[in-house]
C-alpha cells in the first residue's frame, strides 16, 4: 500500500482528497517503482490509495482507489496484478465526502477492489450491490470471477480448515533475536545524514564541552542516555509547548557550549499539525545557531527539515522509537556509518537524494547477544546469579557488562545502592574501583610514558623519584613494582597510628583550610604534611632481601608519585586529559564528587573505626584517602560503560576511534605473563594457569587474557581470543567489608563462566527467544 504511492503528499486523505500532479514519466520512475518490483516477486496483495492523480485519471474528484483506469487498467492489466486488491478504508473523507452513503463501496468494487474496507453504511452498500448486478452496471461474470479468486485465496491459506493458532509464547515466538536484528539493519540503513558542514560528523574529538537538549514532553530520552555512553555530556529537557521565557532561559545556559545536541521527540506525521513542531522550538532552534553549533537529530517525518534550513548538521532518523534513539547516537560519534539519502525534498537545502555519508571509528557499539554470536537465554543465568547474590546478601547490588567484538550485548544494573532498598542501582551510577586504579589509571599511564621513552620497566624507581636515593628502595626496579615481586609489604594500616583509641589526633580537622586541605571524609580534613608522614613510612619499611611474588599497594602509591614528578602534572588531572576525556569516559575519575552528584555514587563501607560514618562519595580505601583521595593504588571511581571503552582500546592494541593512546608492541608486553613464578603481567592480573590453585577468571577464559580486581566488590576483564570484555562492579564491603560472600561464593567468577558458555558455536542452532530486547 498504498498503490499507486501515497510518499509526496503534504495532505491526509482521511481529512480530504490528496492531489498529486506530477507527470506520467516521474510516476513511473519514483511512485510506480517499488509497486512493479514486488508484483514481479510475487506479492499477493495491494491497497489502492485515494488520491487524486490527473495524470492517471483526471475525473474530477475521482480518487484513484475508485478509478477503473488505475484499479483494473493500470493495476491489474498493464502490470499483470492478480492477486487481491483492497481499497483504502471507505469511510475516509478522501472519498466518502463525494458520494452518498453505499454508494462509494459499488464504485470502488467496479473500479476493480476485490475486498472492501470499512464502508460507511454494510446493508446499504449490500442493496445498492445487488442492485448494480440486477441492472448490469456490475458485470455477472467478472462478479463471479472475482469472488472466486477470493475463495481460492482463503483455500490457499488453509482456511478452509481453519484452526486458532495457539497462543501460548506467541509473543515470543514473534520477537526474535532474527526479528530485533532485521529491524535494526533496516533502522541503521535509514539513517540520513542531511547537514554536514565541514564533515564535523561524527564526533571525533571528545575533548569539548557538550550538552543535549531533548525537545518534547519535558522528559529525559533514550537517545540522551545512548549518547551519553559516548562523551561527558550535560543533559537537558523542555516541553515543546513551553513558552518562549524558559526557551530563552535555556538558550542562556546552552550558550557557553562548545556543541549541542538537540533533539525533536513526540512529533506528529501531519503538515496539518506543522509535523508536532512548535513556533517556539523552531525560533530556540534557530537563535541557538547563532551562538554555539547545533547538531539536530530529527526522530520524525522528514519534511519537517523545511523548518531548520539554518542548521548545519541534521541526522534524520524518520521515526521514533527504541532502535532510531540508539542508532542515532551511535551515527553522531561514529559507533556506526551512516549513508541514508532523503527520500522526499523539503527545501532545496533538503532535497531529495541528499544524503552525506558518514565513517565508522569504531567505537562501541550496542546490539543483542545474538549479532555476535552468543545467546542471549544463556546470559539470562546472570540474572540468576546476581539476584540471588543480593537476596544473600553478598552484595546490596552490582553493574554487570559484556561486550564482544566491539558490541555491547549485556548491560544491566541489579540492587539497590544499600540494603534499605531505597536508591536502585542504575546503569550510570558510578563505583568505588579500588585496586582496578591499578590499572585503569597507573600501569596505563605508565604505559604511556613507556611509549615516549620517559619511563623503562628495567630501571629503578629512584631514577624517577629521587627522593628514593637514600632509602631501602633505592635499587626497586620499576617491572618488580609492576609485578608485585618488588620485596614490598602488602600494605600499611597508616590510619591507625592517627585515630589511637578511636580519638583523632591534631593531623585532623573539621573545617578546611590550606593546611588542612586533603579531605577524608564529610566534614573530616587531613593536614596535607601528614603525607610525608606516609611516604616516609613506606620508604623506610624494610623489603624482602629475596623478593617473591607479594601483592601490595605501596609500590603504586610510588609509581604514582613518580608520575607527577615525570609529568609536573597532578595524577588525576594527568589520566583525564590523556586518557578519560578524549576516550568519552565521562563517568570516570577521581574524587567524584568534585563532579557529580551524590545519589549517582554508590556507598561502600560504614566506616566504625576510621571515618566513623558511611564512606559515600569518598574513596573506601584509607591510605588513598589520606592522600586526598587521589593514589596509585586506589581512589579511581567510573562505571561499566567506562570501563568497557577502556578495556576495549586495549584489545584493539591501543587503539580506539580512530586514536593511538598506547603502542601495541606496549599493550602486548603489559598484559603478557611477566614470568613463571606468578601469574601476572606487568600491573595487569592473569588467569591462573595452575589448576591446583584458585584463580581470579572463569576456566573458560583464555591464557591471553588480562584484568585486575577490586577490594570493594569490582572486577574486569578483557580476552583477546573472543574479543571479549567483561566488567563486574559492586559495593559488597556495604554496610561491613568483612562480608566475603561475593568472594567465597565465587560470584564474579561464576558470572564470567556463564558469559563463555553463551558464546554458541558454529553447530549449534540458535535459541528461542525469550524477550524482544534480549539486552534489557
Amino acid at each position: 500500500k498504498h498503490f499507486p504511492g501515497h510518499g509526496d503528499t503534504d495532505a491526509d486523505s482521511h481529512l480530504s482528497l490528496p492531489v498529486i500532479n506530477h507527470s506520467l514519466g516521474r510516476l513511473s520512475d519514483l511512485e510506480l517503482y517499488p509497486f512493479r518490483i514486488l508484483i514481479n516477486n510475487g506479492v499477493q496483495s495491494v491497497m489502492a490509495a485515494h488520491l487524486f492523480i490527473p495524470a492517471l485519471d483526471s475525473t474530477k474528484n475521482q480518487a484513484t482507489s475508485l478509478s477503473r483506469k488505475v484499479v483494473t487498467d493500470l493495476l491489474k492489466k498493464n502490470y499483470k496484478f492478480n492477486g487481491l486488491v483492497f481499497s483504502d478504508a471507505l469511510n475516509m473523507n478522501g472519498v466518502s465526502k463525494y458520494y452518498p452513503a453505499g454508494e462509494v463501496a459499488v464504485n470502488a468494487f467496479i473500479a476493480g477492489n476485490d475486498i472492501l474496507l470499512f464502508a460507511e453504511d454494510v446493508p446499504k452498500g449490500i442493496e445498492l450491490m445487488k442492485s448494480a448486478l440486477s441492472s448490469g452496471r456490475i458485470n455477472e461474470v467478472e462478479f463471479a470471477q472475482r469472488l472466486k479468486k477470493l475463495l481460492a485465496a482463503k483455500y490457499d491459506l488453509g482456511l478452509d480448515k481453519f484452526d486458532t493458532i495457539p497462543l501460548t509464547n506467541i509473543y515470543q515466538d514473534l520477537h526474535t533475536p532474527e526479528a530485533w536484528l532485521l529491524n535494526d539493519e533496516l533502522y541503521a540503513a535509514a539513517m540520513t545524514v542531511a547537514a554536514n558542514k565541514d564533515e564535523m560528523l561524527p564526533i571525533v574529538e571528545l575533548d569539548k564541552s557538550f550538552a543535549s537538549v531533548a525537545i518534547g514532553d519535558g522528559k529525559s530520552t533514550l537517545f540522551q542516555s545512548s549518547i551519553d555512553k559516548y562523551a561527558e555530556i550535560d543533559l537537558f529537557a523542555i516541553n515543546k509547548n513551553s513558552d518562549a521565557a524558559k526557551f530563552n532561559a535555556l538558550l542562556d545556559q546552552l550558550a557557553t557550549y562548545h556543541t549541542v545536541f538537540v533533539s525533536l521527540h513526540d512529533m506528529s506525521q501531519y503538515s496539518s499539525k506543522k509535523y508536532g513542531i512548535t513556533p517556539q522550538t523552531v525560533d530556540f532552534i534557530n537563535k541557538l545557531t547563532t551562538k554555539t553549533r547545533v547538531v539536530l537529530t530529527v526522530f520524525g517525518n522528514p519534511y519537517s527539515l523545511k523548518y531548520f534550513d539554518k542548521v548545519d548538521w541534521v541526522l534524520e532518523a524518520y521515526q521514533e522509537n527504541e532502535h532510531t534513539q540508539e542508532l542515532a547516537a551511535e551515527v553522531l560519534f561514529g559507533a556506526r556509518g551512516a549513508n541514508g539519502s532523503l527520500p522526499v525534498t523539503a527545501t532545496e537545502k533538503y532535497a531529495y537524494g541528499v544524503g552525506f555519508e558518514t565513517p565508522s571509528l569504531g567505537r562501541l557499539r550496542y546490539t543483542i547477544p545474538e549479532a555476535v554470536g552468543m545467546s542471549h537465554i544463556v546470559l539470562e543465568r546472570i540474572d540468576s546469579i546476581a539476584n540471588a547474590a543480593i537476596a544473600d546478601k553478598a552484595t546490596p547490588g552490582c553493574q554487570i557488562l559484556v561486550a564482544k567484538n566491539g558490541q555491547v550485548i549485556y548491560e544491566k544494573s541489579f540492587g539497590y545502592h544499600t540494603y534499605d532498598s531505597i536508591t536502585p542501582v542504575q546503569n550510570t551510577d558510578i563505583y568505588d574501583l579500588a585496586s582496578i586504579t591499578k590499572v585503569a589509571a597507573t600501569t596505563l599511564t605508565v604505559m604511556q610514558l613507556y611509549d615516549q621513552r620517559k619511563v623503562q620497566v628495567n630501571r629503578k624507581l629512584s631514577d624517577y623519584l629521587p627522593m628514593l636515593d637514600t632509602t631501602e628502595l633505592k635499587n626497586v626496579v620499576v617491572r618488580d613494582i609492576l609485578a608485585h615481586k618488588a620485596g614490598l609489604k602488602s600494605w600499611i594500616p597508616f590510619y591507625m597510628s592517627t585515630v589511637p583509641d578511636s580519638v583523632y589526633k591534631v593531623c585532623y580537622r573539621t573545617d578546611s583550610d590550606s593546611i588542612y586541605c586533603l579531605p577524608v571524609s564529610e566534614d573530616l580534613y587531613m593536614n596535607i604534611d601528614y603525607r610525608d608522614t606516609i611516604f616516609n613510612t613506606i620508604f623506610n619499611t624494610p623489603i624482602n632481601p629475596k623478593p617473591q611474588y607479594v601483592y601490595s599497594d605501596l609500590g603504586f602509591m610510588m609509581l604514582k608519585e613518580a608520575i607527577e614528578n615525570i609529568t609536573k602534572q597532578t595524577f588525576d588531572k594527568y589520566t583525564y586529559n590523556n586518557f578519560y576525556h578524549h576516550l568519552g569516559m565521562g563517568h570516570t575519575g577521581f574524587n567524584p564528587l568534585d563532579r557529580f552528584e551524590l545519589k549517582n555514587i554508590v556507598p561502600t563501607e560504614d566506616d566504625k573505626v576510621f571515618r566513623k560514618t558511611l564512606v559515600h562519595g569518598y574513596v573506601h580505601d584509607p591510605a588513598a584517602a589520606m592522600l586526598g583521595g587521589i593514589s596509585g593504588h586506589a581512589g579511581l571511581f567510573s562505571n561499566a560503560n567506562d570501563l568497557a571503552i577502556l578495556m576495549q582500546m586495549l584489545l584493539n592494541k591501543g587503539i580506539y576511534a580512530g586514536k593511538e593512546y598506547i603502542e601495541p608492541r606496549t599493550v602486548q608486553l603489559f598484559t603478557k605473563k611477566n614470568d613463571d613464578e606468578s601469574r601476572r603481567g606487568l600491573g595487569f592480573d592473569k588467569p591462573e594457569t595452575d589448576i591446583t590453585k584458585p584463580g581470579p577468571t572463569a576456566l573458560g577464559a583464555s591464557p591471553r587474557s588480562f584484568g585486575h580486581s577490586g577490594f570493594t566488590g569490582t572486577c574486569f576483564w578483557a580476552d583477546p581470543d573472543e574479543e571479549l570484555i567483561y566488567i563486574f562492579l559492586s559495593n559488597r564491603i556495604n554496610p561491613t567489608a568483612d562480608n566475603r560472600k561475593l568472594i567465597s561464593n565465587n560470584i564474579r567468577t561464576e558470572i564470567h563462566q556463564v558469559i563463555y558458555d553463551a558464546i554458541l558455536k558454529p553447530e549449534q542452532n540458535e535459541p528461542v527467544a525469550k524477550e524482544q530486547n534480549p539486552r534489557r
